[in-house]
């Protein structure tokens, strides 16, 4: 458990000083938009 949140911590860090969050963040009502479809799609489809 520890070791996945060391990780994940690092993986946030380097997006961060990348500005890849920023640009999530302006788009994130898309990106759930897409995800919910996506998922009700699966859903309708019966997997």
């Amino acid at each position: 458990m520890l070791t996945l949140v060391v990780l994940g911590r690092k993986g946030y860090a380097a997006l961060d000083q990348r500005g890849i969050l920023h640009r999530l963040e302006d788009r994130q009502n898309t990106i759930i938009g897409v995800v919910f479809i996506f998922l009700a799609g699966i859903i309708w489809l019966g997997f």
